[in-house]
């Protein structure tokens, strides 16, 4: 009898050093963050941008009013610009110069905020035309000035144009 209860505690004992061994356990856990870019634009005027001649046509007038944000985890960016002509002021032709320059690009942090193209004229052709190369892992912000033009001939009215910025690799 002795001899089975001893054997009973040993079983026990090893039973137990048995499941102690298995009280850790590991696995693999893997993350991964997928390339990502993104850009927005914050007026803070609250509502669309105007940019009024209201001396003689032949003269312009400009604003800066506008911040635009991007960023990206990637390399190899640019940022594009293009409008889309929204009220033509009823003669089916752009009438008007308009221009946008990105100003102050200011890099917040990352690699690099990218070089300014310079001025964009803004004449109806379709596409996007450059606006910022090389964004490569940075956050940034720059201010958006637009500038506005009236020739001599231009005759008084309104165009409205919906303007687009995107960021692309």
């Amino acid at each position: 009898m002795r001899t089975a209860l001893l054997a009973v505690a040993f079983l026990s004992l090893v039973g137990s050093c048995a499941v102690a061994q298995l009280n850790t356990d590991n696995h693999v856990v893997t993350v991964t963050v997928g390339e990502a870019a993104w850009l927005g634009l914050s007026d803070p005027i609250g509502g669309p941008i105007d940019i009024n001649i209201v001396l003689a046509p032949g003269t312009n007038a400009t604003d800066a009013t506008t911040r635009m944000d991007w960023g990206t985890n990637g390399v190899g960016y640019d940022i594009t610009v293009e409008e889309q002509l929204v009220n033509d002021g009823g003669d089916g032709s752009i009438d008007y110069l308009l221009q946008v320059t990105p100003i102050n690009i200011v890099r917040v942090g990352g690699t690099n905020a990218g070089t300014a193209v310079g001025t964009v004229t803004l004449d109806g052709v379709a596409g996007a035309k450059p606006f910022i190369n090389g964004v490569d892992a940075a956050v940034a912000f720059c201010t958006l000035q637009y500038y506005a033009e009236a020739d001599a001939l231009d005759l008084p009215g309104t165009e409205s144009r919906t303007v687009v910025y995107t960021i692309l690799q």
